[in-house]
């Protein structure tokens, strides 16, 4: 669930509520309100005596909300206070109009449908959502945004877990600081470091092309002249702002050692068990048998090597710093290879396939970690060493400047 998500913007709400669209199957259309509580709760309160009034009143405190600036850290508080009044507000033109809940919760059109990748609605352009939609998602989303924006003042606050970076120079250097390689451990590349630092580990920090964060960042590190500290200056950005979220690129992605994690989130992810025949176990049934390990039934979102796959039968994996083997199905903005274990440092990263309990292929394709040839050829002399390989095994090497290799696993030793 995307909490730092902010309200509704402005324009959205006047074009898409105030103007009458996007009002087919509403509840609200009726303008009287419903009982004698509510015409008493009218008489008293002249917000709440039409449906017009109502919605006028609802617009300025939107307008009222969005005029606070939101970059500054001394007026998280004002946001705050603000957000739970809208809350209640919309709470009360519920409750007044007879607008029940689980009516409102139906989505029509493009909006009732999920992508199958991301497992989120196809679309949340506000277009496409009835008036009663519009007015639930403010009683909830005000009440989620109020609490991200708690967490971001903790954040931010002497002893919390940014205070350090809170500078934009301290933040600089940290990315300006070598990557962490030897010749045993590789870690995040350094502008990835942002998915540890992110109070809510948002993705998509790799891609300055697509609106995102990666975008983001690469627009606020650009600045010379930037004196706010990073994720308060997110609040300015499309990835708060955008009104529908599949236009924002970020959600946030599980972040904690793999086996340490109550839930999978739905996607197939293993510790696989040496030596060979490989065996493995689902990571959120643990205790169950070992079975035949294979990624057979493994997908990716995205074409991905090794055997330029075209994202199936390949899983991602990672060989841990304390030398385990963990394999799961690489989603873009869901699932990365800094998923695993929380972007800390690994033996190696990339993309295997593995059928009937041997290695068929193998790389070190990862965008977060790009590991060397030494790591890389430390996981094959390990995996060499506990007969892992297939006969028709292969080894695709990323070795940069252009340079790759392909060919056995003993070929890729002698290099």
């Amino acid at each position: 669930m995307r909490i730092w998500r902010d309200i509704i913007s402005r324009h959205a709400w006047n074009n898409n509520v105030m103007l009458g669209k996007g009002n087919t199957g509403t509840t609200m259309s009726s303008a009287t309100p419903v009982g004698k509580v509510a015409q008493l709760r009218g008489v008293f309160d002249r917000s709440l005596s039409s449906r017009d009034a109502a919605l006028q009143k609802m617009s300025q405190k939107i307008d009222a909300y969005h005029g606070i600036e939101k970059a500054e850290y001394r007026n998280i508080d004002r946001r705050i206070a603000a957000l739970k009044d809208i809350s209640s507000f919309a709470r009360d033109v519920m409750k007044t109009f007879g607008i029940s809940e689980s009516g409102a919760s139906v989505r029509h059109g493009p909006s009732a449908t999920r992508d199958p990748v991301l497992g989120a609605y196809n679309t949340s352009n506000p277009r496409d959502a009835t008036l009663d939609r519009h007015l639930l998602t403010l009683a909830r989303r005000s009440l989620r945004k109020a609490g991200y924006l708690k967490m971001l003042k903790q954040y931010y606050a002497p002893g919390g877990a940014g205070y350090a970076h809170r500078s934009p120079q301290a933040l600089r250097a940290l990315f300006q600081a070598p990557k962490e390689v030897t010749g045993t451990l590789v870690g995040l590349e350094p502008e990835l470091r942002l998915e540890q630092l992110d109070p809510v580990h948002r993705s998509n920090y790799e891609d300055m092309n697509d609106g995102g964060c990666g975008k983001a960042f690469h627009l606020w590190i650009s600045d010379t002249r930037q004196d706010k500290p990073f994720f308060l200056w997110l609040e300015n950005s499309l990835v708060c702002l955008e009104d529908d979220k599949i236009q924002a690129a970020a959600q946030s992605i599980p972040y904690n050692r793999l086996d340490q994690r109550s839930s999978t989130g739905g996607h197939r992810q293993r510790i696989v068990c040496m030596p060979a025949p490989l065996t493995s176990f689902d990571l959120d049934k643990i205790g169950t048998a070992h079975s035949i390990c294979s990624t057979a039934t493994f997908s990716c979102d995205a074409p991905k090597d090794p055997s330029h796959a075209g994202g199936g039968g390949v899983a991602a994996y990672v060989w841990t710093e304390e030398g385990e083997l963990f394999i799961g199905e690489h989603r873009g903005n869901v699932f990365h290879h800094s998923s695993f274990v929380s972007g800390r440092r690994v033996r190696c990263a990339g993309m295997i396939k593995i059928q009937g309990g041997y290695v068929t292929a193998v790389s070190n394709n990862s965008g977060h970690y790009k590991p060397r040839k030494a790591q890389l050829h430390n996981f094959v002399q390990w995996l060499q060493g506990a007969s892992a390989f297939a006969p028709n095994a292969v080894v695709e090497a990323f070795l940069g400047n252009g340079q790759a290799f392909n060919g056995t696993p003993a070929a890729f030793l002698l290099t």
